[in-house]
């Protein structure tokens, strides 16, 4: 092989690599920070249904749909975006969407429909 080849395989290599172990890491951070969040809004881990994450596809953004047991009319969206370095957890934006199952929207005020465990006034977590 060529030191051309070489060079070109280590650093594809490293590229796939540093992929690789950023996005178990996040995923890690960002279901972590929905759980101490679920805490603040005095949700427990036991009362989960069923739970999705997803990243986004153009960014480093985890989307983490949970189903909950005693609120089954909603599904509770928490969206994680981090702003800091690579095990940087500290810094990052992270937000909560309430979806209704029966009005396939998003509640309101005037709706009969609320859910149970409404979002926290600051999400932005330092």
């Amino acid at each position: 092989m060529s030191k051309k080849r070489i060079f070109i395989s280590i650093i594809c290599a490293l590229i796939v690599g540093l992929w690789i172990i950023y996005n178990p890491v996040q995923k890690h951070f960002a279901e972590q920070e929905m759980y101490k969040y679920m805490k603040k809004q005095g949700i427990k881990k036991d009362n989960i249904e069923s739970k999705r994450i997803t990243m986004g596809l153009l960014n480093t953004d985890y989307y983490i749909t949970v189903k909950l047991k005693d609120d089954p009319n909603f599904q509770y969206e928490y969206l994680y975006q981090p702003r800091g370095g690579l095990f940087n957890p500290k810094h990052c934006y992270f937000r909560l969407s309430v979806y209704s199952d029966k009005t396939n929207g998003e509640y309101s005020v005037g709706n009969k429909n609320i859910p149970k465990y409404l979002p926290l006034g600051d999400d932005l977590i330092d």
